[in-house]
């Protein structure tokens, strides 16, 4: 055992989430509801905190039902975080929408410049 604290973190591509949980996971923080203290926002996606063990955090995830599928994933492969990047791998085994939330800003973005 280290005596370093490593957590371990399930990366996955935002294509995997719909549009609207996207927004939805957007605006946590905004309104200090239950997905604010298990959803962290940064440019090019969410960091997501794996509740392991606890169950009511997990059904706190029941509005955004995509995202929390890939939660019970992550926690079944015992990591600590979920990860949704804008980069991160696409997966065939795994649900994937059309153009995320984040990919149709950095889109816009790019037609902008």
């Amino acid at each position: 055992m280290s005596e370093y604290e490593i957590d371990k973190t399930l990366v996955l591509s935002t294509a995997h989430i719909p549009e609207s949980e996207g927004e939805l996971l957007e605006a946590a923080g905004d309104d200090c509801g239950v997905l604010d203290h298990v959803v962290y926002n940064y440019a090019y996606g969410w960091r997501i905190w794996v509740p392991l063990g606890d169950e009511s955090l997990i059904g706190a995830l029941n509005e955004v039902p995509y995202t929390k599928k890939l939660v019970k994933l992550a926690l079944s492969l015992d990591c600590q975080w979920l990860r949704l990047d804008q980069d991160g791998p696409c997966h065939d085994h795994l649900p994937q929408h059309p153009l995320s939330h984040l990919e149709q800003l950095a889109e816009c973005a790019e037609n902008e410049a």
